[in-house]
């Protein structure tokens, strides 16, 4: 969370006066604030990473210091997650070179000026340099597919540095024209299916957690599989006790005895944190206000609100996200992942009778699955799982909008890499949007926005080795004998018992349905949508709004679409309000 100021300063005696300043208070470079991240400089050089990079052939316990090493070194060698500004004088010219995580939610944002750019890893530090309009494509999108797409971001004439990708030359050229394809991956999910190895596998994460057992972490706990090899791991490399929590919903919730089982014979101190329906307006404003920026993803709030009465400091939160996408999810069909092709007149009509169904409380909506009759790419489509039909049917302006967005979206084809007749493989292009749309952007939100400047977060199954291992195995030894995520439940038999690793998992449950069904929720809510002006109105319309509210204020229980397009929206609506964002 630090502004930088790059303008017409290009000589090196510049650079190098502008250095001797301690505190970086200058025209070139300006810290704002005191979130941690990794600050070097040395002679004509300054590099900040937005967490301290781990290399592979560097002691994991040893100081590193990657001044030394080059720009793309870092960002290509680096086994975890961080952006990186690296600026350098080169034969008397300031060059700049800038890059966003592998795979995550760390991001270079950056806002041109008339003579200058500003950039920042945390976009509401350059929200005051603009004119602080919302780009209302964006919000739409975020309310539709979860996140914006890469390189446009919530406000008018902030970018980010694409995920996975850099850009490096003179400040000027980044000044005068910047697009999203002038960026070049570094990193590709490659897949070459040349066969897994699930000893190979577990060394691999035990050399991970061999690092990450020596911090000082906190582990979120489920009780399923991915949080369980966490834990398991970093217990065979800790001499001491470790905390660790679970969030129950409810006095019912089946899985709580599961999360008890995970952390039996271990270090792991677990506790046990209860949501109630009174909790919800507190941890909605917590999120309103550590959000970096809105995403569709309700359950934010649950773990905001746990952050937010967090007594921890200084702590890794080690977060499980990603194992789906890496090594398999009940949502993907190896026969036919995308449904067979429909005529754009059915797919409309389609939206339309599931739309009115679950506005109108009716059964019978679940027969239908239309996909998406504004984008004709069958795997963003499948991007669309948070408002479903409602978005296509409630929106204004809605062809246009999907258009613009899709086009962007394609941009993460650029990061996969094929060989040959694998470019046809479904499983590539499902487990590469669900890896960096939903896992690394909607769930790291959970935590990375969360942590504040307290803690931080870390996700070891987005560690590079980790990644390139995964490619290794075939869909079919990924599910080997029908067992989705066979190999991480191999290595899990070596620290627990059959019966709890391959029992059906009832998963969390769901936090915002209940909280939503207090009438003192809903009238909280109602009151943020339905402003004089809103984005509610700028989206959808005063028609289109009223037939949404009506549902959420008329029914209980309340459809989830409904309920999560509601909470979604009020979420944008509380932090568009927060930064004082206005429509342009």
């Amino acid at each position: 969370m630090s502004v930088f100021y790059l303008g017409n300063i290009t000589q090196k005696e510049d650079f190098e006066n502008l250095y001797s300043s301690n505190d970086l208070n200058c025209n070139l470079l300006y810290r704002k604030s005191k979130r941690k991240a990794l600050f070097q400089k040395k002679e004509a050089r300054f590099l900040f990473n937005s967490a301290k990079p781990v290399f592979k052939d560097v002691d994991y316990n040893s100081a590193i210091h990657p001044i030394s090493k080059n720009f793309k070194t870092i960002i290509t060698e680096g086994q975890n997650n961080f952006c990186t500004i690296d600026i350098e004088v080169k034969n008397g010219l300031l060059t700049l070179s800038v890059s966003s995580a592998r795979i995550g939610r760390d991001r270079i944002y950056f806002f041109k000026s008339e003579n200058g750019v500003y950039l920042s890893d945390d976009i509401r530090e350059l929200i005051p340099l603009t004119n602080r309009k919302f780009n209302p494509n964006a919000f739409y999108s975020i309310l539709k597919f979860g996140d914006t797409p890469e390189f446009i971001t919530c406000i008018e004439g902030i970018n980010c540095v694409p995920v996975g990708s850099f850009w490096t030359g003179d400040v000027q050229s980044f000044i005068n024209s910047i697009q999203i394809n002038d960026f070049t991956p570094y990193y590709k999910m490659s897949y070459d299916f040349m066969g897994g190895d699930i000893k190979e596998t577990h060394s691999i994460l035990d050399s991970v957690f061999s690092y990450l057992g020596k911090q000082d972490v906190l582990l979120p706990i489920s009780g399923g599989v991915d949080s369980s090899i966490i834990n398991y791991m970093i217990n065979d490399h800790r001499d001491d006790h470790y905390p660790a929590y679970y969030m129950r919903f409810g006095d019912d919730d089946p899985e709580v005895e599961f999360a008890k089982a995970a952390v039996k014979n271990t270090k792991a101190d677990l506790r046990v944190y209860e949501m109630k329906s009174v909790d919800f307006i507190e941890a909605f404003n917590f999120q309103s206000k550590t959000a970096i920026q809105p995403i569709g993803e309700s359950s934010t709030i649950a773990i905001a609100y746990f952050f937010k009465q967090c007594e921890f400091e200084d702590h890794l939160v080690l977060d499980g996200t990603l194992a789906d996408g890496c090594y398999g999810s009940t949502n993907y069909l190896e026969d036919c992942p995308v449904p067979p092709p429909k005529s754009n007149l059915r797919s409309k009509a389609e939206e339309n009778i599931a739309s009115h169904l679950q506005l109108k409380h009716l059964p019978g909506g679940y027969k239908f699955f239309p996909r998406d009759s504004f984008i004709e790419d069958s795997f963003i489509q499948q991007l669309n799982i948070y408002v479903g039909p409602l978005g296509n049917t409630l929106f204004k302006n809605v062809k246009g909008i999907n258009s613009n967005i899709e086009e962007y979206f394609k941009y993460y084809y650029q990061l996969l890499e094929t060989k040959g007749d694998l470019e046809k493989d479904d499983w590539m292009k499902y487990s590469l949007f669900k890896m960096y749309n939903y896992a690394s952007k909607n769930n790291t939100a959970k935590s990375f926005d969360n942590v504040g400047i307290a803690n931080s977060a870390c996700y070891p199954f987005m560690w590079k080795e980790v990644l390139d291992n995964q490619g290794k195995y075939s869909w079919k030894e990924k599910t080997q004998d029908g067992v989705i995520k066979f190999p991480l439940k191999k290595i899990l038999e070596s620290y627990a018992d059959k019966d709890f690793i391959y029992r059906k998992k009832v998963g969390l449950n769901s936090s915002f349905e209940e909280w939503v069904c207090t009438q003192q929720n809903k009238k909280f809510l109602t009151s943020i949508i339905e402003k004089k002006e809103s984005l509610a109105l700028v989206l959808m319309g005063k028609s289109n709004m009223k037939k949404l509210m009506n549902h959420f204020n008329s029914y209980k229980p309340v459809h989830p679409n409904v309920a999560r397009l509601v909470i979604n929206l009020a979420l944008s609506q509380s932090w568009i309000d927060e930064h004082n964002l206005q429509f342009g």
